[in-house]
């Protein structure tokens, strides 16, 4: 078992490692449009991949990047290891510790770092930064892989080179750099691995420039064309490898042919083959006999039987084993002769001893050289002292070694005494006389070691165990070989080429018949001679064709000249450059390729930041076509990051969340839209038709696109500046952002679990057709949470800081925001209870798509599109739809907190928007991109893409339409379209979207944070 273990072990690592590689390689050929099932092979995910312009293009600058830093490190990063080489030992230590400090040093410090330092040099983020940063943390990897080798070079080489007249930068190049260049190869393998996969520092310092793993990190949901990515990558390092051992093979081969004709031993097995042949033919020919094979089964049986074990034990592990005892027997007798050295050394120690003595007479001047002499004298009785020590001890130890042995022998006696004692009277039973020859055994063993000494004894048994195994070795294989010949013998059997003929003639009585027969006879036995004559012809004809290409191979490799003499090999300038001319070619024409590439996908025209899959890639490309734009296109993961990013890069157009847009617009980051260039009705003109229908809207407003009225009416309610410094008006968020997306808050219920729906009729909710939690003699209020906790339900909360603070802002206050910093510590102190119960839990956006997609949960609480999303998914899997959906409706509910009086209680209805930079470089062509997205076809493409509700009330009609939508929405319309599309669901005048409060904000943030340290302590 201990066997198979070690054996299997790095099969088990590998698998370990290589077993998501295989998934992913699956996956990547899924049709379907998520990673969490597989629907059956295709190359969609390949397609996908391609046409994904924005993905393409973080490829393209994840190479280009990576390209130019890993070549502009190995030339910092071997300048510095040379220099440093010519330090002295103390300055280079401290150096090369100084230079090792970025490896050491956390990711996202080195990269807050460095943001720091270029926001201070005033220079703008983009290539030039992430280049920078890429090679501040590359040089230290190429110095660490280079120094090594650098330190193993030989110094007589370069002082050779120097007393044969090289010039410094000469011996750089053909000395140096050639000895470093395995060190090169894997310092730029490394640099170029590290740039090519950074996330963090290229996450700080990346400005316009978005990599492949930036782009994967900030999607908000995996896609399989990131699988497909993953599959291409390691297809491309899976064909250097072989190219490489492709190329290695080749150079071996061609290095051992070489040594081959060097040696004579070229094309010998072929050689080899043609001439038993040729002997075969020729003793045919000259004993006018052949070979026939035996026909009786049991005679092969035995010979195939016989090679086969011949083979198991030429492939049995007896040379390894031989060459451990040689090793184990080389190792005693060192250590035998170590022992009698002792006295020999003794001895020299004593004469240097009287040596130093009479020099220190002479030297009696000369304090200098006394004092040295003294020394060295000190340290001679230091050493006479030890090796007398050691020589008594092994005096010693052969006097207690015979004492020791006497006293074994005496115990021998013993119990040969009571064991031939115990023989005679019969008393000992088989047992007990097995026991003694085993204990007498063990003891004359043990007497013998003691005797002899423990090495020489060690010595003595590897020594026979040896002799054993080499007889074993070479007695098995010579008798199976001897059996072999015996058998070979009796299944080849050589007979006259006439023999049949012979027996013929000889059973025949006519003499007409023999004559006859004789005729045949000589003429079968001249026509099977002329063929052997033939055959050997023909190998002959073979060892000559074979002679000629050895003879034309060894002068071809070794340069022979007509006598057969080696001839200097002398290249031209073609044959000695040639490779190296095409590696620089090939490299020259790829990096100029990447760099073009590079270049055309960096000319745009507008600069958009979205958050990750949070547009249709096709509709990036089909705007590119139709318009002729080049569109930079960068994602971000959260509204903090799009904020921060803005402190080193200017975006023309982004798509903040409803209280981002507050800020940035309250901190004149934002233009006003100009409702006039776009295609869609004026929210002010929507709202008016909703509230008195007998506004009429203009004409030449008729045909365009009509924001949500029910979304218009709560946008409004949201106000972003009180006052304008300059006009003196009040703005509310329609006047800065245009609805790209929106949705609520949605509590999700797992029926599969009996007790809850027990849970459920007890609070008084039930669960309609449409799997709508509905109150039956109740409302659905948010108090829910800590009741179904408290029954011991599994419920999963959206881990997010505004979200989690708006159960306790709507419980206390019964709004959607808190105000002051007082009632965000009065929610404190309400969640801090409710989430201190063991069964409620808070999970990352992600990790709870997958953990409602699975069914591990009771209740969830999460954005309705990502409840969609797994609902959706659950249906491709073709699991029941066993969830039930409610958003929290409660009115007239008394607040816990004295003082507050009445209140109702609401879910939060977000809105993602499209918002234009104050300062932003191309506005006509943000205009154009707003446009082409909000075309009917090409909204409803993107939210059917996404899964979220759009804003237009057209792309809702057709969503929620069973003849036009094939996606799935309709079925779950309710689920889809947000709550607040009912008028009736809003009332009063708090907004139910979240508002920019700075103060409030970072400090409800910092609150969280102890929220989440109480949760573990």
């Amino acid at each position: 078992m201990k066997k198979l273990v070690k054996s299997s072990y790095f099969a088990i690592i590998m698998l370990f490692i290589y077993i998501p590689v295989v998934i992913m390689v699956i996956f990547s050929f899924n049709s379907g449009d998520t990673v969490f099932n597989f629907v059956h092979f295709s190359g969609k995910a390949y397609d996908d991949f391609v046409h994904n312009s924005p993905f393409v293009k973080s490829i393209i600058t994840s190479l280009f990047v990576a390209v130019v830093s890993t070549l502009i490190s190995l030339i910092i990063g071997v300048a510095a290891a040379i220099g440093l080489s010519k330090c002295k030992p103390l300055s280079q230590k401290a150096w090369f510790g100084i230079a090792n400090v970025p490896l050491i040093n956390a990711d996202v410090v080195t990269a807050v770092s460095l943001m720091i330092i270029f926001l201070l040099a005033g220079m703008k983020f983009g290539i030039g930064t992430l280049l920078f940063a890429h090679i501040s943390f590359n040089v230290p990897y190429v110095l660490i892989t280079v120094m090594p080798r650098l330190r193993k070079v030989d110094p007589s080489i370069l002082e050779a080179a120097q007393d044969l007249g090289s010039k410094p930068y000469q011996i750089l190049w053909k000395v140096v750099l050639p000895i470093l260049k395995p060190a090169i190869i894997t310092a730029g393998a490394i640099a170029f691995s590290m740039s090519f996969d950074d996330f963090i520092i290229s996450y700080f310092t990346g400005g316009s420039q978005t990599n492949v793993s930036t782009f994967i990190y900030t999607a908000k949901k995996i896609k399989p064309f990131i699988y497909a990515f993953g599959t291409l990558l390691v297809a491309v390092i899976i064909f250097a490898i072989l190219v490489w051992n492709v190329f290695q093979t080749i150079k071996n081969k061609n290095k051992k042919t070489e040594e081959e004709l060097r040696q004579g031993d070229y094309k010998t097995p072929q050689f080899d083959r043609y001439y038993k042949k040729l002997n075969q033919e020729y003793l045919i020919l000259n004993t006018k006999k052949v070979m026939h094979h035996s026909w009786r089964i049991d005679l092969w049986i035995r010979y195939w039987w016989i090679k086969l074990l011949i083979k198991v034990y030429l492939l049995k592990n007896y040379g390894k084993r031989i060459s451990r005892l040689e090793w184990k027997q080389y190792e005693i007798r060192n250590e035998i002769r170590n022992e009698k050295r002792y006295y020999s050394r003794l001895e020299k120690t004593k004469k240097a001893i009287v040596k130093v003595r009479k020099d220190l007479k002479k030297k009696s001047n000369d304090s200098k050289k006394k004092q040295r002499l003294k020394n060295q004298l000190i340290r001679l009785l230091d050493r006479k002292k030890e090796l007398e020590a050691e020589i008594e001890w092994m005096e010693n130890r052969d006097e207690k070694a015979a004492r020791h042995a006497a006293r074994i022998q005496r115990q021998i006696d013993r119990w040969v005494k009571e064991f031939e004692q115990g023989k005679q009277e019969k008393t000992l039973s088989k047992k007990d006389l097995v026991w003694y020859k085993k204990k007498i055994k063990g003891l004359e063993q043990w007497k013998l070691e003691v005797e002899e000494g423990k090495n020489h004894y060690r010595l003595r048994k590897t020594t026979k165990k040896l002799n054993e195994l080499r007889d074993l070795k070479s007695n098995k294989i010579e008798a199976l070989s001897t059996r072999l010949e015996v058998l070979n013998a009796q299944l080849y059997l050589w007979k006259d080429i006439t023999d049949d003929y012979d027996k013929t003639i000889n059973q025949s009585q006519g003499q007409l018949e023999i004559v006859m027969l004789q005729a045949y006879r000589n003429h079968h036995l001249e026509a099977t001679l002329s063929k052997v004559e033939v055959k050997i012809l023909h190998l002959e004809k073979k060892v000559t064709h074979l002679q000629t290409k050895v003879d034309r191979k060894a002068v071809k490799v070794l340069n022979l000249d007509s006598q057969g003499n080696n001839r200097p090999k002398v290249k031209n300038w073609w044959q000695k450059s040639w490779k190296t001319l095409g590696v620089f070619v090939i490299a020259l024409g790829a990096f100029s390729g990447l760099t073009v590439a590079y270049v055309k996908n960096n000319i745009y025209d507008l600069v958009v930041a979205n958050w990750g899959e949070y547009i249709d890639p096709e509709l990036i490309n089909k705007f590119q076509k139709t318009t002729g734009y080049k569109i930079n296109y960068q994602t971000f993961d959260a509204n903090e990051t799009l904020y921060n990013k803005l402190y080193t890069f200017t975006y023309d157009l982004m798509v903040p969340s409803d209280y981002m847009v507050q800020k940035l617009a309250d901190e004149n980051k934002l233009s006003l839209v100009d409702w006039s260039k776009l295609n869609i009705q004026k929210p002010t003109q929507v709202i008016s038709n909703y509230l008195d229908d007998t506004i009429k809207v203009p004409s030449d407003e008729a045909t365009k696109e009509v924001i949500n009225s029910s979304l218009t009416t709560l946008m409004s309610k949201s106000v972003v500046k009180e006052t304008d410094e300059t006009t003196g008006e009040q703005y509310n968020i329609l006047d800065y952002a245009i609805p790209y997306f929106w949705g609520d808050l949605t509590l999700v219920f797992n029926q599969n679990n009996p007790k809850l729906n027990n849970f459920l009729t007890s609070y008084g909710l039930t669960v309609d057709d449409n799997n709508q939690v509905q109150p039956k003699n109740s409302s659905l209020d948010w108090q829910i949470i800590k009741a179904a906790g408290q029954a011991g339900l599994n419920v999963q909360l959206n881990n997010d800081p505004k979200n989690i603070f708006m159960i306790g802002a709507e419980i206390l206050y019964g709004r959607t925001n808190l105000k002051t910093n007082s009632e965000v510590d009065q929610a404190y102190s309400y969640l801090r209870d409710l989430i201190k119960d063991k069964h409620i839990s808070l999970a990352e956006g992600d990790s709870l798509i997958t953990t409602v997609e699975e069914g591990q949960f009771d209740i969830a609480l999460m954005y309705n599109g990502d409840a969609l999303f797994s609902q959706l998914n659950r249906d491709l899997k073709k699991l029941p739809t066993d969830f039930a959906y409610g958003r929290v409706k409660a009115d007239a509910l008394t607040s816990p907190l004295a003082g507050v009086g009445t209140i109702n209680q609401r879910t939060n209805v977000y809105s993602d928007n499209m918002v234009i930079a104050k300062d932003a470089h191309h506005k006509q062509a943000a205009y154009d991109f707003i446009n082409f997205i909000y075309n009917a076809k090409n909204a409803t493409a993107n939210s059917s893409y996404v899964g979220l509700a759009s804003p237009l009330d057209s792309v809702l009609t057709d969503l929620s339409n069973t003849s036009v939508d094939d996606d799935g929405f309709s079925e779950y319309k309710n689920l889809y379209q947000p709550i607040a599309v009912d008028a009736s669901y809003y009332s009063g005048t708090e907004p139910l979207a979240f508002i920019n409060n700075n103060e409030v904000d970072a400090y409800l943030v910092k609150k969280f944070n102890d929220l989440l340290t109480s949760i573990n302590y």
